[in-house]
This record gives C-alpha cells, structure tokens and sequence, in this order.
C-alpha cells in the first residue's frame, strides 16, 4: 500500500474504532514475487510505519487448530522444507 494510502487508512481507523491487518506473504524477496508478483520492500516499510499491540484480539478471525498447524509443519517438512517450525503455540485453538 502506498504511505499515502496508509496514512489515509489509518486515520480511518483511529477516528471509527477500526484496525488495519495485513500480511507479509514472504520475508525473502525472491520468494514475495513469486508468491505476489510484486516485491515486499512497501509491505515491510508498512510494517515499520505501523504500531502492533499484542493485547489486540481479532476475535473475527478463527483459530488454527493445533491439528492443522502440525498437519502443515509436517508437510512442509515433507516437501523438503527445513527452518520451518510452529510459532505461538499456545495461540493455536483446540482440535476441530
């Protein structure tokens, strides 16, 4: 998202009670275009410019399951995949 665009956004926020979310595909930028067509140098510069509080619940989002979290550990380590691990384990919800 161009600065421009995300200041506008956040403004929005901030004024109507709302939050923004958004999500870096890929750290390596490579990878990122790829994935996206496009590189990660804004995404990461929107990281920067943008503040995370971790007492923020997104309560409209699901859980992953831990069934599902080690199903996808184990077949990216199946697909040759090796610094790959689960993080925040005690975020995943229970088995569904």
């Amino acid at each position: 998202m161009h600065p421009a665009l995300l200041r506008q956004a956040a403004e929005v926020s901030l004024n109507s009670g709302g939050c923004i979310k958004f999500d870096l595909k890929a750290w390596d930028e490579g990878l990122h275009i790829a994935l996206c067509g496009i590189g990660n140098k804004r995404t990461l510069e929107n990281f920067q410019f943008l503040a995370f509080a971790p007492q923020f619940m997104m309560r409209d989002l699901s859980t992953t399951s831990r069934r599902h979290a080690e199903e996808c550990l184990a077949e990216a380590k199946a697909q040759g995949l090796r610094k790959v691990r689960v993080g925040n384990a005690h975020l995943l919800g229970s088995d569904y």
